[in-house]
């Protein structure tokens, strides 16, 4: 048994939170690739900057039973920074483009479009090296 001294446990906790982010990192890098090969940002632009579950569904074509899958993987990217989000007056969370989804898309002249080596970097034969 550990016998932890007084202001021990919040440092513990810290390590272990950090330990859990370094472990689940990836799952950010492989939401991001699928957003990009779903065209999401694309998405978004064409729903006039702001789209909800149920616009980007319609516009990529998958099942209505895949929504909540989308949703975490939508409010993921959110939280990483990738796109923005709010509550639409029909109580909706629609989500928009933030600065660095905007790179995302060809729409924005003065940016270049970076999912090509966003889609490289991810790319699984590219990344097995690493596992």
């Amino acid at each position: 048994m550990i016998v932890l001294g007084e202001g021990e446990v919040p440092d513990i906790l810290e390590a272990q939170a950090v330990l859990w982010n370094h472990s689940l990192s990836y799952i950010k890098s492989m939401c991001l690739k699928c957003a990009i090969e779903l065209r999401i940002p694309n998405a978004i632009l064409s729903q006039g900057m702001q789209a909800t579950i149920s616009d980007l569904l319609s516009f990529i074509s998958i099942p209505e039973t895949k929504s909540r899958h989308l949703c975490i993987m939508m409010r993921l990217l959110f939280c990483v920074g990738i796109f923005k989000s709010h509550i639409t007056r029909s109580r909706e969370e629609a989500f928009g483009l933030a600065p660095v989804s905007q790179l995302l898309t060809t729409a924005f002249p003065d940016s270049p479009c970076s999912s090509p080596f966003i889609l490289f970097l991810l790319n699984h034969h590219l990344v097995d090296l690493y596992m």
